[in-house]
């Protein structure tokens, strides 16, 4: 249902870089380098809200996510 719900925003603009280059190139760049906004006001971008850059964001959550148990009850440190 959510094929790419399990994805972080870089993984997902190299995604649509990658499906939408051979379409377009200079529209697969310019879509995947926007930077994301929740949309309260115009100028708003959510990594200057959040503090972090999603690049950051993700290299976080991939260490913390290779360190656990993923179930669908939650989330559970990986046994020694």
């Amino acid at each position: 249902m959510f094929p790419i719900s399990g994805l972080h925003k870089g993984e997902i603009r190299a995604l649509l870089r990658t499906s939408l280059l051979p379409l377009d190139a200079e529209f697969a760049e310019y879509l995947s380098s926007k930077p994301a906004t929740p949309c309260y006001w115009i100028g708003l971008k959510a990594e200057d809200e959040l503090g972090l850059s999603y690049d950051k964001i993700g290299q976080v959550l991939d260490v913390v996510i290779s360190g656990c148990n993923i179930q669908e009850t939650g989330i559970f440190p990986q046994n020694p």
